[in-house]
């Protein structure tokens, strides 16, 4: 049995069978890690959420884009310094088969090009060692 799996008992035979555990959706991902981050992440590090997802309807989104949303932001951005110069990292949530959107993949190379760290995570733990790398949490996991 895998971390992925557990045992169930069968309501009318009564056997025990293996089962897959739920995956989390993107979201509970995010609210996890997010959660977690205003426990773990340093003082020092400014990081927020870009709504950018949500559906909305064409007379507002010709408003937001007339105001310079841009289609493909990552999740996550932290802002914090390094050597005393400012840093910035994008991090994408994805499920385990999540992928990213062309919207996505053309932000996030255009983001690298101007020197942003530019990361998809599809896991709550790839998330923690990916900001863990960069040193941006208070607690080492």
């Amino acid at each position: 049995m895998t971390a992925t799996t557990s045992q169930q008992r069968d309501l009318f035979s009564k056997r025990w069978r293996n089962i897959r555990a739920p995956q989390p959706d993107e979201r509970q991902i995010h609210i996890s890690l997010v959660a977690q981050l205003k426990l773990i992440c340093r003082k020092d590090v400014l990081f927020y959420h870009c709504p950018n997802g949500e559906l909305r309807d064409d007379a507002l989104g010709a408003k937001l884009k007339a105001m310079g949303v841009l289609p493909g932001v990552y999740d996550l951005i932290f802002l914090y310094r390094e050597r005393d110069q400012l840093q910035v990292l994008y991090l994408e949530l994805k499920t385990r088969k999540g992928r990213l959107t062309e919207a996505q993949a053309v932000f996030g190379m255009r983001a690298g090009e101007v020197g942003c760290h530019v990361y998809a995570a599809h896991s709550l733990d790839e998330a923690i060692a990916i900001l863990n790398k960069h040193k941006l949490l208070r607690v080492r996991r």
